[in-house]
């Protein structure tokens, strides 16, 4: 049986693993982004069955807890462009050597135009 946490425990848990994430936020690869964003969820889920009894003091905690959101995202869409930028050459670079690995017939030529 598990013990129902209290609202000051999950934002307080919440908290820690938002600011130890940002204060390492540009060494964050996609793999530990992700698991942040999991652990975030679950405690996000287990909080709100105290939605309806929310003091002010938590709703200050959630909004510090929030500010960091944008920096979080802004480092998942980096590496989220950097994926599809090394995808674009990664796709370019094969297209470019397909282009050279062509089985041709024996009898036929290939003439190749650089500029």
């Amino acid at each position: 049986m598990m013990v129902q946490k209290s609202a000051e425990d999950i934002l307080n848990e919440l908290q820690l693993i938002t600011e130890e994430a940002v204060a390492q936020l540009n060494l964050l690869e996609e793999e530990e982004l992700l698991k942040l964003s999991e652990n975030r969820e679950r405690l996000v889920n287990e909080f709100q069955c105290h939605k309806a009894s929310l003091t002010p003091q938590n709703r200050q905690q959630i909004e510090y807890i929030l500010s960091f959101d944008k920096m979080i995202v802004k480092r998942m869409q980096f590496l989220k462009d950097e994926a599809a930028a090394w995808l674009q050459r990664r796709g370019s670079a094969k297209q470019q050597l397909n282009a050279y690995q062509q089985q041709y017939a024996a009898d036929s030529w290939f003439i190749d135009h650089r500029n």
